[in-house]
């Protein structure tokens, strides 16, 4: 399982907990209604026990990473390079999501190195 890491929910304000629920509506607001209720629902309900947020980077125009995490759900956001682009840095217009919810898909979140060395025979060289 991937670790909870970052600021926790119970340390902001009532302002930066909405709007945190606000960024992740974001993602949720894509799944059908039902799903997307429940899955709020289950956030809410742990969300100062367990959620949390991370960012890595510049908060201007430079690329940067987020992630809110629980037991529930994971959102990930990522500036890369490109591969068939011309950058070999990241950019702030070439992203990546993830939305995993560990519960209705029995995702198993760990690392993405430890995935990548147990698929990988060169075990995680690039």
């Amino acid at each position: 399982m991937l670790p909870l890491e970052g600021l926790a929910a119970s340390e902001l304000s009532i302002e930066q907990r909405e709007a945190l629920l606000a960024l992740l509506d974001v993602y949720l607001g894509r799944w059908p209604d039902g799903h997307r209720e429940r899955e709020r629902e289950l956030v809410v309900e742990h969300l100062d026990e367990t959620l949390t947020f991370a960012w890595i980077g510049d908060t201007a125009s430079a690329p940067f990473y987020y992630k809110l995490h629980s037991p529930v759900i994971l959102v990930e956001f990522d500036h890369h390079p490109g591969i068939f682009l011309d950058n070999d840095e990241a950019e702030p217009f070439h992203v990546h999501t993830i939305v995993a919810n560990a519960e209705r898909r029995r995702l198993r979140l760990r690392p993405a190195a430890a995935r990548v060395s147990a698929r990988c025979p060169t075990k995680g060289r690039r």
